[in-house]
């Protein structure tokens, strides 16, 4: 799916973006379904203790501009109607007040906070817990995790994404 796409002015096209555990996949698609251009970019995973699962954002930055970058080459940015994202979930990022990560995204592999999790969920109950943040599982006990590893700079951190 090499070249510029010759799409019929007017004519809808819709991208699609997948951040995947590995990588970040896109497509172009007509109103038809036809798939007129698709992309990857591939990103590591760090492992640097057992149980831990974690990725750089930044990554993820770098993976969306190579895959816009090249379904743009194969159909013309002014021609996209819309664009539809998907993620991995549960996945933790801690962001500063301005949304720049602080640190390595903790991914919906990562179980080294199965400890904190059950004890949260067995002192508040998973159904509250759920009501209140929507997580249910692993980012629960995530979230305990990283208070108590890191309590100085994590009560800093006025946003997880």
């Amino acid at each position: 799916m090499n070249g510029v796409r010759d799409v019929p002015s007017g004519s809808p096209v819709f991208i699609g973006l997948d951040l995947g555990t590995s990588g970040l996949k896109g497509i172009a698609i007509d109103s038809s379904g036809e798939i007129l251009a698709s992309a990857r970019s591939d990103y590591p995973t760090h492992r640097p203790v057992a149980a831990a699962s974690e990725q750089d954002p930044h990554d993820w930055t770098n993976a969306i501009a190579n895959v816009v970058g090249e379904l743009t080459a194969s159909v013309p940015a002014a021609q996209w109607s819309g664009i539809g994202l998907s993620a991995m979930i549960p996945t933790m990022v801690v962001t500063d007040s301005v949304g720049r990560p602080m640190h390595s995204a903790v991914t919906w592999e990562d179980a080294r906070a199965e400890d904190h999790g059950q004890r949260l969920r067995s002192f508040v109950g998973e159904q509250s817990i759920y009501e209140q943040t929507v997580f249910s599982g692993s980012m629960d006990g995530t979230c305990c995790r990283c208070t108590h590893v890191s309590p100085t700079r994590f009560p800093r951190c006025p946003h997880i994404s």
